[in-house]
Parts: structure tokens; sequence; C-alpha cells
């Protein structure tokens, strides 16, 4: 699930992987093409039943001031959600003194205590960061206010920049990163990283210029 609960409607994401999957897909394209087809006849919808969602890992994250989240592949999806609800509830901070939202919205609409989102996506193929590319853009776009969110993304099949095998090509890239403004892999205004993330590393470095708590959220498929 990857839609926010401030939002009017449901939304999941669910990767072809097998036959359950494939056969889900096949089904809800044939019924998307039936009813752009049958719209004068009045196609109806189909009838879906949700189980769940049962609690969340970072149901508590506005309560703290600096998080983490980590996510690979598809078990970004509730990274994306709670993204997804931080943007909603930073839009509302912006559009509050215009009273859009009235008084009985504003507890749903409270950022907490979070000041800043530290958000990690590691894929094995590039173009699965195309999945949120329209909630990475807005990101991208109001990055810098409050909670501010930082976005990390990484290509695991890729060689790390530090090899020799790469470190022409990485150069390359970077240098139209810096011309362009986007990733010339993921189309993104963030600059992709090759490789795996080196957690030791990354936590030092949290550690050292948060000094205090900060919590992790992780959820891997």
């Amino acid at each position: 699930m990857t839609s926010s609960p401030l939002q009017d409607h449901i939304s999941v994401h669910i990767r072809v992987t097998g036959g359950w999957t494939k056969s889900l897909f096949d089904y809800l394209s044939r019924k998307q093409t039936n009813d752009a087809l049958d719209l004068e006849v009045g196609a109806k919808d189909i009838e879906i039943n949700i189980d769940g969602p049962f609690g969340s890992s970072s149901q508590y994250a506005l309560k703290e001031k600096q998080i983490i989240l980590v996510g690979a592949g598809i078990g970004v999806a509730p990274m994306a959600s709670l993204l997804q609800d931080i943007k909603l509830k930073k839009d509302s901070l912006k559009n509050r003194a215009s009273g859009n939202y009235g008084a009985s919205n504003e507890k749903a609409m409270d950022i907490g205590n979070l000041e800043k989102v530290h958000f990690f996506w590691l894929n094995r193929d590039p173009n699965c960061f195309q999945w949120f590319e329209e909630l990475l853009m807005e990101i991208a776009r109001t990055g810098n206010d409050t909670p501010k969110i930082s976005v990390h993304t990484f290509t695991t099949q890729c060689i790390p920049k530090n090899d020799a095998r790469t470190f022409m090509l990485w150069n390359g890239l970077e240098k139209m990163f810096k011309h362009q403004g986007l990733d010339p892999t993921t189309n993104l205004p963030f600059k992709t990283h090759w490789g795996r993330p080196n957690w030791d590393a990354i936590f030092d470095y949290y550690s050292n210029k948060y000094p205090g708590e900060i919590l992790v959220y992780n959820h891997y498929l």
C-alpha cells in the first residue's frame, strides 16, 4: 500500500514476478482497456476487498526528529506511503493560512516533531526508480521545506564508482548530472550511487552529525 491516510483513495504497487501477479496484471490491463471502450455503456468497476494492513513499522515516525527510511525494490512501498503522507502534511503547512483545511483536520495535518528524513532506496535495475517518479520529483521540489527530505538512490547491480573499470564512465555521468540537474541513468533530480551502500560509514556519519537518537525504519522484499 503506497497511499497516504490523508488521501481519498487507496493505491497499491504490485511487482509482477510470478504467475499470480502476472495474471492479475493481465486481468487489470484488459479491464482498463475494456472500460475505456465501454464508457458509453456504463462499464462497472470490479469489487475489491481489503484485509489489513495491521499496524506499521513507521506509524510513530512523526514523533521523532530524525528518521532514516531504508527500502529495497518494491519493499519501498511502506516508505512511499509515509513520504506521501509527509508531503501532504508539508503542503498543508503552506496552505493553512489560506483556510483550505478546517479545524477538524488540523490534528491529521500535524507534522509532529519531525525535522529531517533520510530516505535510502536500493534497486538492482535503475528503471525501477520510475515506479515512484512523480513522488520523487515532488520531493525534489519541496525537499528543503520542513521537514527536509534527502533522497539517496542506489543501483546495486552496478560496479561502484571507485572501481577502476567504471571510473571514467562514472566521472562522465557525474559531469552530465551537474550540467543537466538530472541523473542520466534514472532521469531523476538525485544522483544515483552505484553498488551497495556502505552502511557502517553511513551510520557512523549520521551518529556523529546528529547526536542523540535517530530511528531507522527498513523494509526489504
